[in-house]
């Protein structure tokens, strides 16, 4: 087992797959929902569960990819498929649209000490910890380190928790693949400041405008903004809500105005 001090668990609980219409990538019919939620449905390999793609379907597990460790994150990605269902003939007789399938995973992150932690998921949107629902997932978002866009917070007790993810296949994200695959990302870092600024190169991070040389009368070169406007994103990592009343802007030769 891994001895760091975050550790994403390497074999996960799958359930599915079951039908997903288009316009149903979060917060409708799951079917699971029948039987109090996936949450509340404890692994069984023996249990089937109803399913128009396969008739039936069962519990199963899957490997996580190898941990990776990135600037602080530590993350892994779950590739979901199901090999064992003839997508094939399912795509031949009802079209593209047969592809589309959602699932449920269930795994588990070890923390070595109690702290305020990030979670952030990627290619899914609804999931649970330890049984509580959050919807803050990035679905479209295949890769949650290259930004770091999202994620939510929580102060978390030292040991084992759980960690459940619907899983939904979007062709026209995911493309139209046979057999269809979602690779799911997990990626968790510790809270280190509660206030962080987006680095200058991420994706929303910062917008101001481009910086021009200026010679004054007395030959003294000064930088200016060619603009009266920029932004920058702020992110609230603490338990507390913030509130921003002024900003001020130093060693500019002109003021700047942030929204």
């Amino acid at each position: 087992m891994d001895s760091g001090p975050i550790v994403i668990g390497s074999q996960w609980e799958v359930l599915g797959p079951f039908q997903s219409g288009t316009r149903e990538q979060q917060w409708g019919a799951d079917p699971l929902e029948a039987f109090s939620g996936f949450h509340n449905i404890s692994f069984d390999p023996s249990r089937s569960f109803t399913s128009t793609l396969n008739g039936s379907v069962h519990f199963s597990t899957l490997n996580a990819s190898a941990i990776v460790n990135d600037k602080d994150f530590v993350s892994r990605r779950i590739g979901v498929t199901f090999l064992g269902i003839d997508w094939k003939s399912l795509q031949k007789t009802f079209g593209w649209a047969s592809l589309q399938f959602q699932a449920w995973i269930r795994g588990t992150i070890i923390f070595r000490e109690k702290g305020r932690y990030g979670i952030w998921i990627g290619n899914a949107v609804e999931f649970y910890v330890d049984g509580v629902y959050y919807d803050a997932g990035n679905l479209y978002d295949t890769d949650v380190l290259q930004f770091s866009r999202g994620g939510i917070f929580l102060d978390l007790e030292e040991g084992e928790h759980v960690l459940e993810i619907r899983v939904v296949n979007d062709i026209r994200a995911f493309g139209g693949q046979v057999p269809p695959k979602v690779d799911v990302q997990v990626a968790v870092r510790k809270v280190e400041d509660e206030l962080v600024i987006a680095e200058y190169e991420s994706h929303g991070g910062w917008n101001v405008p481009s910086a021009i040389e200026v010679t004054g009368h007395e030959g003294i070169s000064k930088s200016c903004l060619a603009g009266d406007w920029g932004s920058f994103a702020l992110r609230n990592e603490g338990p507390e809500r913030v509130i921003i009343t002024s900003l001020r802007v130093d060693g500019v030769c002109n003021p700047v105005q942030f929204f």
